[in-house]
Parts: structure tokens; sequence; C-alpha cells
């Protein structure tokens, strides 16, 4: 009898935990700021310990615009702000053109910071 119920009760058991375990492993992903999309993706992952993501536009709308530009080790705002400009000079998306509106609003002089760089 109890071989029969064990026979009964566990394939159901196994059925009710699965979607449990998939579902703690989403919730365990979101602690790491990553969205899972479900739990077979996240079982799928395994012992994945690096993503590399490429902005396509698949879950962004395609309109970013630049803010702020933040200087990183001996760079100023200066520097970054003319490097950026001419990095996006010919781009014509709206996120290079707002890195021109971005420096034309901070009103900086490129061909003077330019010359102070020694780039002309």
């Amino acid at each position: 009898m109890l071989i029969s119920l064990l026979v009964c009760l566990i394939p159901t058991t196994i059925g009710g935990l699965l979607p449990a375990i998939g579902i703690a492993g989403m919730d365990r992903v979101t602690q790491f700021n990553v969205i899972a999309m479900s739990g077979k993706a996240v079982e799928a992952s395994g012992d994945i310990n690096t993503i590399i993501l490429d902005k396509t536009g698949t879950i962004t709308f395609g309109n970013r615009m630049a803010y702020e530009f933040v200087p990183v080790g001996d760079e100023n705002i200066e520097s970054i702000s003319v490097w950026s400009a001419i990095a996006s000079i010919y781009d014509d998306t709206l996120e290079g053109r707002s890195i021109i509106k971005l420096v034309e609003k901070r009103k900086i002089d490129m061909m003077r910071q330019l010359l102070r760089m020694g780039n002309l």
C-alpha cells in the first residue's frame, strides 16, 4: 500500500515543485538586477558567470538621450564633451543629436578645447 501511495504521489509532487523551483530561480536572479522571463530561462542559464548584452533596442524603445558627461580618471568634462561631440557629429540618431545638443547647452567652445589639448 505504501509503495502504491508513493507511486501515485511522487509524480504529482514533482509536477507541483517544478514551477515553484522556476519561480524561486527567477526571484534569485532579480536580486542581481536581471529580469528572467521564465523559470526555464533560469534553468537553461545553468552555471553562467558573465553575461554580455548588446544594445540593439530589444528591451528599450531606442530613445536614449544624453543628459550628463561623467569624467573618469584624469579626463575633465571639457575634453569628454569635445570628443563625444566629435564622435557624434555625423550620428543622425536621437542619441547622437542629443550629445551635440548637450555640448551646445553646456556652451563648450570646442575649438578652444582642441587647442588646449594640442590636437589642432
